[in-house]
């Protein structure tokens, strides 16, 4: 792919075109290089804190028992079963282009350098985006504030723990708070969201083209779309319309002939 497909994933610039442009495979990824220093500190920083008192979700357990303190010997298998207990997911299973679009935004929210997360799990979350490795994720599950089944199951693909739907990367080690730090987000219904907003979008670009269509076929009124009648009252998506409705029917600095635009 040329550098313009390429998206540059920097943890505050993505859009919502990006995220429907990688999920239906039109264009590639490239993770920013100040963003993976921002993960690799966020990293040394948990760790830090963690070793120096009780970090919720790392050193103790969550939810009814965040009062729990995790041995040091057993940080690595208390994040295991962490995911293990949240994977409850039923039902369909999410396509692939929703998938991907869940993917890059937790990628994305990741790259930001705010979770504490260990750095290759960001790395393999990249790796898998770049080859279309694709999890199995399951559509119903969560209750509460974020996506938890779901990214459990994402999770422990990247782990080993879950066979891949499509491709495989190298699975990675689980470590103290790499559970609660990839599973803290709603990155599969921001994506669901994203690219509902996207479909929408190109449904009323093609709305206009319809209108213009009818217009010019039934002999519509032109006083309909005027910018003068719109300014008296100026509701930004009717302004928006109208003005899109003279640029589809009459190119700039034209009229029709007989009617005021």
């Amino acid at each position: 792919m040329t550098d313009e497909s390429r998206i540059l994933v920097d943890g505050a610039a993505l859009s919502g075109s990006d995220v429907e442009r990688v999920a239906q495979r039109r264009a590639s990824i490239a993770v920013d290089a100040g963003a993976w220093e921002r993960v690799r500190r966020s990293y040394a920083t948990a760790h830090a804190a963690s070793a120096a008192r009780p970090v919720y979700g790392r050193t103790t357990g969550v939810g009814a028992n965040r009062d729990a303190v995790v041995g040091a010997d057993d940080a690595g298998g208390h994040d295991l079963r962490l995911l293990l207990s949240h994977a409850a997911g039923v039902g369909e299973r999410l396509d692939a282009r929703t998938t991907r679009a869940a993917m890059l935004i937790r990628l994305n929210q990741l790259a930001a350098g705010g979770s504490g997360i260990a750095p290759h799990f960001p790395e393999a979350l990249e790796h898998a985006l770049r080859t279309d490795a694709l999890p199995a994720v399951h559509i119903t599950g969560t209750i509460g504030t974020g996506d938890l089944t779901a990214l459990a199951e994402i999770a422990l693909t990247l782990i080993g723990r879950r066979p891949w739907e499509r491709g495989h990367v190298p699975p990675v080690a689980v470590g103290p708070g790499d559970a609660l730090a990839f599973m803290s987000s709603s990155a599969v219904s921001l994506a669901r969201a994203v690219l509902a907003c996207e479909d929408l979008s190109r449904l009323l670009d093609a709305s206009h083209v319809v209108a213009a269509l009818s217009y010019c076929a039934l002999g519509g009124s032109a006083e309909a779309f005027a910018a003068e009648v719109h300014a008296r009252r100026p509701h930004p998506g009717a302004v928006r319309t109208a003005a899109e409705m003279r640029r589809i029917l009459w190119h700039e600095g034209e009229r029709s002939p007989g009617r005021r635009i």
